[in-house]
């Protein structure tokens, strides 16, 4: 079934569906991309956090936790939304939440 991107990686299906893109790296000499099917993402308020696997809506924020086969989306208990950030510690690839 056709997935069409909406923004950033989220994607959305013939059906209405919301899909998260993320990575499946089984084999060295082939990158392709898998789906992640969501339901709780609210598509409107939808934003990537700058450059990392976190993402938020109007009402939470979640973290694309990227496996070797697939991924799969973790809630950010007690995170607020609306004021949810990510500092970058310079010199390293460590992102901090605020």
């Amino acid at each position: 079934m056709p997935i069409k991107k909406i923004k950033d990686n989220l994607s959305r299906n013939m059906n209405n569906n919301l899909f998260i893109r993320s990575v499946d790296s089984t084999t060295e000499s082939c990158l392709k991309y898998v789906y992640i099917e969501v339901s709780h993402i609210d598509a409107n308020s939808y934003e990537k956090i700058e450059n990392s696997n976190y993402f938020k809506d109007k009402q939470q924020v979640n973290y694309l936790q990227e496996t070797l086969a697939r991924g799969y989306i973790k809630h950010v208990a007690g995170a607020n939304s609306n004021n949810f950030s990510l500092s970058y510690k310079k010199g390293t690839n460590d992102y901090y939440c605020k």
